[in-house]
């Protein structure tokens, strides 16, 4: 009995060692697992650290500088937000820059603005020079709160950026120096306006403008404390670009060779430029000539400066030629009496000849030539032959002298004065121009503009007449006449025009009829009639014989009317043409009618070229009397005619006498 309790306390004791022993395997175990939870929970996925990288790309960047050591795992967006520039020498942060921290991931919270350090539950505010930015630092063990203060002037890094520098090239250089050499660096990550940049060695590409540069360092300690730390830097660039000043542009040519001007530019300054045809490099400087292949050929300018590269290609595509003449004549007036023109053959074979030949002499030359001009026309003949290939073309060169005091065409008479007013709208100009050796200078060599407008004429007698169709106010009637070797002068006039109502009276006129021809006399003294805006010479006319007791009868339409016939009873008795007058009408072959009345007069009567004639201040216009538009202050013959108007004063055509 006695060895059996023995026995049974042996056993008893065993188990009690046995139950121990795995107690404390169970302890000790536990131990193991939350030490290797501690010194591997940053290469967790959860562990901020170990996801440095995205969390500082995800930042907002504010600018600024802080670092932050941990021991502990922590919460990524407590990261984020601890990892903004230390502004806390600025805010009231009295909370915000310490926080009571649990042993957890979730448990650390900064301000945004200013980098922490937690080694176990204790958080410290620095900046990246290690400065302490806070008094205290709470802590928080069991539920309870510990103030703990902890100072330090650890500076982590340096770089050689210069804070707001502005560069002139997008590859940006820096290097990085680590300060404290007991830590041991584990990642050095760079970002630019907020994108990675990847596997960084020394430079980073800037945009232009404003650039934001964050440079942050992760480091661990022999106790294996991870620390973090960033700066942010702003740095300018001010971006050149690469320009190219040509003349060159896509074309097609037939010609074999082709030469050009292009300069490159980086800003303001020239760089030097390469320029390349089909690829093969063409020596030059500013001025280019590359010769051509057929078809297609790419001209390419390339040039880089500063990192910056730029590159713009053209295409010329060469067609030879047919065989040809190429030359810059065409029909043309010239006012200097040399001459230089060029003219050259394509396409041509090298037996082919080409001619240049001036008013029936050869020029001496080749493609380009210089000649003297005669005055006038002169006609240019270029001829080329090659083979059984001719070609022949004709210019025509007019040389006209410039006018001077002694050679410049002139207005002799002209019915308006600068500045003349007139009422109502409408005024028949009459002028006559010649040159400087008396000829007369006719529309074909006249030019007659109104307020802008070109004019044509109606008619041509002693004078030249147009139809002006005026505007209320001031008018601008400008002339030009040649003269016949091309010489011009320059005339012009301000008429002004009183507006009128249609039917408002415009003027007075003073007109008078007669039959002299037939020694009837004069039938109506000269005597005023009134004008109306919007009066034909008709009008007037059929006025004035109202007024005198006379009808008349008119033939034709619209601005063709004219008067055929003028009645009264008894008033054309006794009419004859004198002997004289009938001489001259019969060797001008104008036969009579042996046709009269004594109360009517008109065309037919007495010859085949007898009618009613107008003569205006002592001129006889070459258009009807639908078309004449009489102005204030005119004097009108009304007269008749045996003889086609040539036995009356004023005709241009008249007989050596008139009546």
């Amino acid at each position: 009995m006695k060895s059996e309790n023995i026995m049974k306390k042996h056993t008893q004791k065993n188990r009690q060692i046995i139950m121990l022993s795995a107690a404390a395997f169970f302890i000790a175990a536990a131990f193991l697992c939350m030490r290797f939870y501690n010194m591997s929970s940053y290469k967790t996925p959860e562990n901020p650290f170990s996801v440095l990288s995205e969390s500082l790309a995800e930042e907002d960047g504010q600018g600024g500088e802080g670092y932050e050591t941990s021991s502990q795992p922590k919460d990524e967006s407590s990261d984020m937000d601890s990892s903004q520039a230390d502004d806390s020498d600025n805010t009231d942060s009295s909370d915000s820059n310490t926080d009571t921290t649990e042993s957890s991931p979730q448990a650390d919270k900064s301000d945004g603005n200013s980098p922490t350090v937690n080694g176990g539950n204790t958080n410290v505010t620095i900046n990246a020079q290690g400065e302490n930015k806070s008094d205290e630092v709470k802590k928080k063990p069991d539920s309870k709160t510990e103030t703990v203060t902890k100072n330090t002037d650890t500076e982590y890094f340096t770089t050689s950026i210069k804070e707001g520098e502005r560069v002139k090239k997008p590859l940006y250089e820096f290097t990085i120096t680590h300060k404290n050499k007991a830590l041991t660096v584990q990642k050095v990550q760079v970002t630019v306006n907020g994108s990675v940049v990847n596997q960084f060695s020394g430079s980073v590409t800037l945009h232009a403008g404003k650039n934001t540069i964050r440079v942050a360092c992760t480091y661990t300690d022999k106790s294996g404390q991870v620390k973090r730390a960033y700066k942010d830097y702003t740095v300018y660039f001010d971006k050149k670009e690469i320009t190219f000043d040509t003349d060159l542009a896509d074309k097609d040519t037939d010609t074999e060779s082709i030469t050009f001007s292009a300069t490159a530019f980086y800003g303001s300054d020239k760089i030097p430029l390469t320029v390349k045809v089909n690829g093969e490099k063409l020596s030059g400087s500013e001025t280019y000539t590359a010769q051509l292949s057929e078809g297609e050929n790419i001209i390419t300018l390339s040039a880089e400066k500063d990192g910056s590269k730029a590159e713009k290609s053209f295409k010329i595509k060469y067609t030879p030629a047919e065989f040809s003449i190429d030359t810059d004549l065409y029909d043309r007036t010239v006012n200097d009496v040399e001459f230089s023109f060029y003219a050259r053959m394509k396409g041509q074979s090298g037996s082919a000849k080409l001619s240049v030949i001036l008013n029936g002499k050869k020029l001496s030359g080749r493609d380009n030539y210089t000649c003297t001009l005669q005055s006038g026309d002169n006609r240019i003949r270029l001829y080329a032959k090659d083979g059984d290939k001719k070609i022949d073309r004709y210019f025509t060169v007019t040389y006209v002298p410039i006018a001077d005091d002694t050679t410049r065409p002139e207005i002799t008479y002209i019915n308006v004065t600068n500045g003349q007013t007139v009422k109502g709208s409408g005024f028949t100009l009459r002028f006559n121009a010649q040159d400087y050796q008396g000829g007369r200078i006719y529309a074909d060599k006249t030019e007659v503009w109104l307020n802008g407008l070109s004019v044509e004429c109606i008619a041509q007698d002693r004078n030249s007449a147009y139809y002006l169709q005026l505007s209320g106010g001031a008018n601008l009637l400008e002339i030009r006449v040649y003269d016949p070797e091309g010489r011009y002068a320059d005339h012009a006039y301000t008429i002004n025009s009183v507006s009128a109502q249609k039917g408002e009276q415009t003027g007075v006129i003073t007109m008078s009829f007669d039959a002299e021809t037939i020694g009837l006399g004069q039938l109506a003294a000269g005597s005023e009639v009134a004008i109306y805006e919007g009066d034909t010479g008709v009008d007037v006319i059929e006025r004035f014989l109202q007024q005198n007791g006379f009808t008349g009868d008119f033939t034709g339409k619209d601005d063709q009317r004219y008067l055929s016939r003028i009645h009264k009873s008894g008033a054309f008795s006794g009419g004859a043409v004198n002997s004289e007058l009938a001489q001259l009408i019969k060797n001008d072959g104008i036969a009579d009618s042996n046709t009269q009345y004594a109360d009517s007069l008109g065309e037919f009567d007495y010859t085949y070229g007898s009618g009613w004639v107008y003569t205006v201040n002592g001129n006889m216009p070459a258009y009807g009397m639908g078309k004449v538009n009489f102005t204030d202050g005119d004097t009108v013959r009304l007269a008749f005619t045996v003889a086609y108007g040539r036995d009356i004063t004023g005709s241009q055509d008249s007989y050596d006498k008139t009546w």
